[in-house]
């Protein structure tokens, strides 16, 4: 993908006001957002596995609270080198909530439609036996939540899965990552301590909630 308009040379320490002076206007900050923003998501974007673990009845979902970015997602992650998409998905519920489940289904298959995401695998599985919700390394917390209440901060791209997952299609469904770029720099304006928090976690420098 190429970069776009202008260089992040045009930054300097010497301007710290540039961004609201009349030489560097506010779409051009959207731009460098936008090259900075790529040059760092860019780079080792894996393919990855995502969960849909539901109660017995159908009724809950497994979430889980990332620790790096305080937002409730599914359970899931990369696919390690030479690991199959399914193995994946169960390593990651394992690794992420304590639970061991099997699959029941492929649910979607997710091809990117930028450099935002990679291809991303959707499961629909159940938990092989009853165990107490363990948060890990990686979440903060752990919860069956109902389907008619989910939590405010539920990463909106993730409910969207979550939709496939409950249409019951018999085939997979393939389809494009429906999150744009545009969206992404939206979400940044309506969110920014929180992608800030997203990036500072791709550059391997996760500030980490308790």
């Amino acid at each position: 993908m190429p970069r776009i308009g202008l260089e992040p040379t045009h930054l300097t320490a010497q301007d710290p006001k540039s961004c609201v002076s009349a030489n560097f206007t506010t779409w051009a900050c959207i731009l460098l957002l936008f090259n900075y923003t790529y040059d760092i998501l860019s780079f080792q974007m894996k393919n990855a596995s995502v969960s849909t673990v539901f109660t017995k009845d159908k009724t809950k979902i497994l979430l889980i609270e990332r620790r790096d970015v305080p937002v409730w997602v599914l359970p899931g992650g990369g696919i390690d080198d030479d690991e199959d998409p399914h193995d994946a998905c169960i390593r990651e519920v394992y690794e992420e909530t304590g639970l061991h489940v099997s699959l029941i289904r492929k649910v979607a298959e997710y091809s990117p439609s930028n450099t935002l995401h990679a291809v991303t695998h959707l499961f629909e599985c159940f938990v092989e036996e009853e165990t107490e919700l363990q948060p890990q390394k990686e979440s903060r917390r752990v919860a069956f939540f109902p389907l008619n209440d989910l939590p405010k901060t539920f990463f909106p791209l993730h409910n969207e899965w979550l939709e496939d997952a409950l249409s019951n299609n018999p085939q997979i469904i393939t389809k494009q990552i429906s999150l744009s770029w545009m969206t992404a720099i939206s979400y940044f304006f309506k969110h920014p301590i929180l992608v800030l928090r997203y990036i500072l976690a791709r550059l391997k420098i996760p500030i980490n909630s308790k």
